[in-house]
């Protein structure tokens, strides 16, 4: 649901796939600035998964983006394809 919520913000021009986290979140970590929704949308952030412990016991989108926001990078952003679930949190929280 969240890809296709993603596709039609970005089709009525709510959102636009090269914009930014730093953009369009505020209170996150200064190393997601920079990560434009595409890369989010593609699985090329480099945002960590972490503990799938910890991420499984998150019950709304807020607490697994506080979660998620304390876990180092993976990667940096646009250099692999990597398929987690925080990606789709961090969208979730638009």
């Amino acid at each position: 649901f969240c890809a296709l919520l993603m596709g039609r913000l970005i089709d009525k021009g709510t959102l636009r796939p090269d914009q930014t986290l730093g953009e369009v979140l505020d209170s996150i970590p200064d190393f997601w600035k920079s990560i434009s929704l595409r890369q989010l949308m593609a699985h090329q952030s480099g945002i960590s998964a972490g503990s799938l412990d910890a991420l499984g016991k998150a019950k709304t989108t807020a607490e697994a983006l506080a979660i998620i926001k304390t876990y180092p990078m993976e990667y940096k952003p646009g250099t692999r394809s990597f398929y987690v679930s925080a990606d789709y949190w961090v969208l979730q929280a638009l």
